[in-house]
């Protein structure tokens, strides 16, 4: 498939999208406009390099007509493939020529040019580049999300609950419960940053580094953002982290991590928190889970609390993150 066909997929793909979401009268799903984004950075880097490549061929068009008025070809030069069409290498019309082509090669990215008589031999390039290892961020999924469309917004955050309720006689003066909440005010913060130069005739040669730099550059944001979230301190320039936030509940170490972390869901239904909670452990940690052995040998898990498959403990989906230490 070419860029401008792959273009073409891409932008059928987003249409689809939107027809299907107006048609349901509805939002985007969080999947949808994952998907958008994805898709949208895919269509900017391929219009990109469309437009590269028909400026370039614009080029090649344009010293193919070099040989003008003041200068007939001899079958001595360059050539470019193509029946009668010469590049002057002396004289006057060879000086001219030179100079076009080469400021045209400096904007437009032209490379090179093969001497007649020359044998050029194809060369397999593998179109994706060899990604270095990341580990999913699936936290920053977990997560329960309200988007909003402002940069700033406030909202009350519940600090104190004392239920005083009780029997009272008729006519007895009631008791006061407490229930306190506070303004809470917010903004949105950015997080942002651009990639190293990268050489434009990588960029031309391949369809798929663009998408690849840009998905890697997406990645590594999700990555920063999952680190805040869990181990930001509130200072300037950072979130105040799930780890660093006040009012949270602590869980000592019994006996092993598998029961540890039962005490800690006990703990938070205890709390009134037990709906839908997950577990986020280090990816070492959920190792050494996994791998753990009873006295015979065996592993540890048939009918017990770890659910390898699923990806459960306890019944609770477990989440990794090399963010947890």
């Amino acid at each position: 498939m070419n860029p401008k066909e792959k273009l073409e997929a891409i932008q059928l793909d987003l249409t689809t999208i939107y027809e299907t979401a107006k048609t349901e009268g509805r939002d985007f799903t969080d999947a949808e406009a994952r998907t958008i984004e994805q898709k949208s950075a895919e269509a900017l880097a391929l219009k990109a390099h469309i437009a590269k490549a028909e400026k370039s061929q614009a080029v090649l068009d344009s010293i193919g007509r070099l040989n003008g008025n003041d200068y007939e070809p001899t079958g001595t030069g360059v050539s470019f493939g193509a029946p009668k069409m010469f590049f002057p290498v002396g004289g006057k019309g060879g000086l001219n020529a030179g100079r076009q082509m080469a400021a045209q090669v400096r904007e437009l990215g032209v490379k090179a040019f093969s001497a007649a008589g020359t044998v050029q031999t194809d060369v397999q390039f593998m179109p994706d580049p060899v990604a270095q290892g990341r580990l999913g961020s699936l936290l920053v999924a977990a997560l329960p999300v309200l988007q909003l469309n402002v940069p700033r917004w406030s909202y009350l955050r519940q600090t104190t609950r004392t239920n005083s309720a009780a029997i009272v006689a008729p006519g007895a003066q009631k008791p006061t419960s407490t229930v306190t909440n506070t303004r809470i005010d917010s903004e949105a913060l950015v997080f942002a940053h651009i990639s190293e130069y990268v050489d434009e005739y990588l960029l031309a040669d391949n369809d798929t580094l663009a998408s690849f730099l840009a998905g890697e550059l997406q990645q590594m944001l999700v990555e920063k953002v999952e680190g805040e979230l869990l181990n930001g301190d509130g200072s300037t320039g950072h979130l105040t982290g799930l780890l660093h936030t006040s009012g949270i509940q602590s869980q000592g170490f019994v006996g092993d991590a598998v029961t540890s972390i039962r005490y800690a869901l006990g703990a938070q239904a205890t709390a009134g928190y037990g709906i839908d909670p997950v577990v986020v452990l280090n990816p070492d940690d959920w190792t050494s889970i996994e791998t753990r052995r009873i006295a015979t040998g065996a592993f540890d898990l048939s009918g017990g609390p770890v659910d390898v498959n699923a990806a459960k403990l306890w019944g609770t989906p477990v989440v990794l993150s090399a963010q947890v230490e």
